[in-house]
């Protein structure tokens, strides 16, 4: 009996029986794991495709209201050039007829159903639209015509009357400018005055080529920006509602719920410094083609520096002492713009972009120093200023467009 009692506890306690249970227990834990695991990585592919079915929906919605916009300013302004032009006997000419019919037709429309009238302009007339800002011929004396129901056999011909005489209303616009510009010469020698007439050609390449821009998904697109930010530029518009700007704030949306995982700060520079870079185009000044956002650590160092030094720490507060002098926002603006232009204010910050053995801070990101950028603006400002004979596509319109 004694044996058999020794027997069972050596049984208890064999430690392959221990190991076996361990391993089952383990499995199960693995299995667990394992389903967790992969219920997790469901969740986070059905959050991956709803993000970018929300973001599909949302660009769609964003392209619609984009294009509907700039068809109803376009409108609104071809019916204007022909009100300017024929005042009270604007009625009578077939051209705001035909246009009147048209927007009648599309307020009974969605937007994207006339997609296709402006994606087969574009495709008609690609490569002069391209070439724009030097040649506007297509638009002079291509007869071009925006026709309800083209492309539907026979719709075209029924509705002959429910259309856009592009070319038509753009030759009035030219003659309104002309007399306008000969108004203006006549009145002073050189001042091209606020008659908006001035710059009604441009108004319509403005809101055909930002039509264009926002229907093309092609290898154009980079294109058609250069020229809406030009004509945007010279029609003085605000640098914050130009159509790069809008667009990447609309798009930044989507990168901070796709940047899971990814520092905030660096995907926030990114954001900021590409709009940098397009801020110093519009104003002449070419940044280097390999500037690239510095990285966080470059960033703190920056600021580290910046914030360390005894020089900097002076010029902030000499700044305070002076803002709490000032009697207003203006003035308050004029000394920041003044401690801004200040040598030791630019000093100060090329310094705190220095390493100790007078590198740059950016290594080889080829990010300029500010005396460049400085040179660079006053080059841009002083070839603008000295050029004469410049083509249309340079010139800057006194009277800013107010959309």
């Amino acid at each position: 009996m004694a044996a058999s009692n020794n027997d069972n506890f050596e049984n208890d306690s064999n430690p392959n029986v221990d190991n076996d249970e361990q391993r089952a227990e383990q499995h199960i834990i693995d299995e667990q794991r394992a389903e967790e695991q992969r219920i997790e990585e469901q969740r986070k592919a059905e959050e991956e495709r709803r993000r970018l079915e929300e973001q599909k929906v949302k660009t769609l919605e964003h392209k619609g209201l984009c294009f509907d916009k700039e068809l109803r300013l376009l409108i609104k302004q071809l019916q204007e050039i022909l009100r300017s032009k024929y005042g009270i006997l604007a009625n009578d000419q077939l051209a705001l007829k035909y246009l009147i019919r048209y927007l009648n037709i599309y307020n009974s429309m969605k937007p994207e159903e006339h997609y296709v009238y402006i994606e087969s302009l574009y495709n008609k007339n690609r490569m002069y639209i391209l070439n724009m800002l030097v040649d506007d011929g297509w638009l002079r004396n291509g007869r071009l015509v925006i026709q309800f129901g083209e492309g539907i056999k026979g719709m075209a011909e029924k509705c002959k009357g429910i259309s856009i005489q592009l070319s038509d209303i753009y030759n009035v616009a030219i003659d309104l400018q002309s007399a306008a510009e000969e108004a203006a010469q006549g009145d002073d020698g050189a001042d091209l005055g606020d008659d908006k007439d001035i710059i009604r050609p441009q108004i319509i390449q403005l809101h055909l080529m930002r039509l264009f821009y926002y229907l093309n998904d092609t290898p154009d697109k980079p294109k058609i920006e250069q020229i809406v930010s030009k004509i945007e530029e010279q029609l003085n518009i605000p640098v914050e509602k130009r159509t790069v700007a809008t667009e990447k704030i609309f798009n930044q949306q989507f990168n901070v719920v796709a940047n899971n995982g990814v520092n905030p700060l660096a995907s926030g520079l990114a954001g900021i410094f590409d709009m940098t870079k397009g801020v110093l185009q519009q104003f002449g000044i070419t940044p280097p083609e390999d500037m690239n956002t510095p990285s966080q650590s470059v960033v703190m160092t920056a600021l580290n520096n910046f914030f360390n030094s005894n020089t900097t720490q002076n010029i902030v507060r000499s700044t305070i002492e002076e803002i709490k002098e000032c009697d207003g926002l203006a003035s308050a603006a004029q000394v920041l713009l003044k401690k801004v232009a200040d040598p030791a204010t630019v000093n100060a910050i090329e310094t705190s972009l220095t390493n100790s053995d007078g590198t740059s801070i950016f290594g080889n990101n080829g990010v300029p120093s500010l005396p460049s950028i400085f040179s660079s603006a006053g080059a841009a400002t002083s070839s603008a200023a000295s050029s004469s004979g410049a083509s249309s596509s340079e010139v800057n319109y006194s009277i800013p467009y107010s959309e």
